[in-house]
């Protein structure tokens, strides 16, 4: 009890005061590279995605969500191409319902290097709000021994009342993709996030949200008609947080072969990650024609396992796909 509340207090005081730097957290991110990188907007032909999060439910009462929607597509193609699209995610986290909404449209366009190889750079304007609800925090001086009392005087440098932050936000990336040979392809990416840094602070304390650098890549290798191996990576560096995420998923084509049109195959797909110091994670994904539906689960391995008994996050990924283009 002592460490969930331990817990607790530091999650929601670092959130109440500006000093967390939230921002979306997909285990299942090779799926979707767009929300990592507004570059790779087109270069799965027209797509609808969607990824939910829950994580943390064994130490709040109110898990921590994030939800996302999103679709991009090609707009206009000769040499190169067009991509665009619009992205929404919402993320809601513990007791103080502390949640953070993005609203933006990802522009792309990739200019063809070759038969087969593309780069792509990209801009993402975007809304961001950032919102929280006092009235549920509670604090060290409301515990009378059995209970939170949050009739008493928090005590603490924060408005009683709701508060909420509009700000203007900016991400740009370039992208690159490539099939290198018939069983091989590649695709590597670089992107910054939040580069116009806004004031994101709920109090007078100025706290300006940190820009985030992104490297991410995918690799597909066949080695049969059958089976594919697809290890990928994702690593960035925001202020002083950083991570690195890497794995690979083994893919089996129930139907087709790995040279068909992907609205052709039914694959299974099984796939173990590591996220350093942090979580060891699997999912298990599953296609068939146009459609994909993935679920994977975090088990945390970092100090926080103390308070979470190991149990991390679990997350779902649903996405329909339309050829488009000429590649």
């Amino acid at each position: 009890m002592e460490k969930r509340i331990v817990f607790l207090a530091f999650m929601v005081g670092a959130a109440a005061f500006g000093l967390a730097q939230q921002d979306k957290h997909f285990s299942m991110f090779a799926e979707s590279p767009v929300y990592m990188n507004p570059a790779a907007a087109g270069f799965s032909g027209m797509q609808l995605f969607s990824n939910y999060r829950t994580q943390w439910g064994s130490v709040s009462d109110n898990p921590y969500t994030t939800t996302t929607v999103g679709a991009d597509m090609r707009v206009m193609e000769n040499e190169g191409f067009l991509g665009a699209g619009v992205y929404f995610m919402n993320d809601v986290a513990g007791d103080s319902r502390y949640k953070v909404n993005e609203v933006s449209v990802p522009v792309s366009y990739a200019v063809k290097l070759s038969k087969n190889q593309f780069l792509a750079f990209g801009l993402q304007p975007g809304w961001y709000q950032r919102s929280i609800q006092n009235e549920n925090t509670s604090w060290d001086n409301q515990w009378t021994g059995t209970e939170f009392n949050t009739s008493l005087a928090n005590n603490e440098n924060i408005m009683a009342d709701n508060r909420t932050v509009n700000r203007f936000d900016m991400s740009a990336g370039a992208y690159f993709n490539a099939e290198l040979s018939k069983n091989n392809r590649v695709s590597l990416g670089l992107s910054l996030a939040h580069i116009t840094g806004q004031k994101v602070n709920f109090t007078e304390i100025d706290n300006s949200l940190y820009r985030k650098l992104i490297f991410h890549g995918q690799f597909v290798y066949n080695t049969s008609k059958e089976f594919s191996l697809v290890p990928a990576f994702y690593t960035f560096f925001q202020g002083p947080n950083r991570e690195i995420t890497l794995g690979s998923n083994f893919r089996y084509l129930v139907k087709g072969t790995t040279s068909d049109d992907f609205s052709e195959q039914t694959a299974v797909s099984l796939g173990i990650y590591y996220r350093s110091g942090d979580a060891l994670i699997a999912n298990l994904m599953c296609d068939i024609k146009s459609f994909s539906a993935g679920v994977s689960y975090d088990l945390n391995t970092s100090g926080l396992s103390l308070a979470s008994n190991g149990n991390g996050g679990l997350e779902f990924f649903l996405r329909y796909r339309m050829k488009q283009g000429k590649d």
